[in-house]
């Protein structure tokens, strides 16, 4: 592997400094109070989907789309009874539906799955954590397709 390869991949896996991901924030417009905001969106639908489904033997596929849907709504009012606002449809219902589809209906041991999802987005979405290259360009792509479906009032 040549050098300029292993600088690439040494400064992806390096940890960023307190001043450097502040820098990160600052440049991309972060917000604090919204990371917190999306991560509770996260967790909360990831709740709900946990705690109504029925099971696979009982909700089969074509029932999984109905029934995040479902969720996905109650999710929307919850925060809507807040007065906080989301698009109904937007980027962010079709990436949820795909990755819930594809991290939790799919999956057979649910509550491994759901642990999964709640460390992860606990971990992404948080504004304090020590993070790498690579982990920002996750949570900015997160960040700012939901920060583009908050609807402001």
């Amino acid at each position: 592997m040549g050098n300029r390869k292993k600088e690439l991949i040494a400064t992806i896996q390096k940890d960023l400094t307190p001043n450097e991901l502040h820098t990160f924030y600052t440049s991309n417009n972060v917000v604090f109070e919204r990371v917190d905001l999306f991560r509770d969106f996260v967790i909360s639908l990831t709740n709900i989907i946990s705690s109504t489904y029925l099971g696979d033997d009982i909700t089969p596929p074509d029932q999984q789309s109905k029934h995040f849907d479902w969720c996905w709504g109650k999710n929307l009012q919850n925060f809507a009874d807040e007065h906080i606002y989301f698009k109904a449809k937007g980027s962010h219902y079709k990436y949820f539906k795909q990755y819930f589809n594809e991290i939790f209906y799919v999956k057979e041991d649910k509550v491994m799955s759901v642990q999964l999802i709640l460390k992860f987005w606990s971990s992404i979405m948080s504004y304090l954590n020590i993070r790498r290259q690579i982990d920002l360009r996750v949570f900015i792509g997160m960040y700012k397709m939901l920060d583009e479906n908050l609807v402001i009032q």
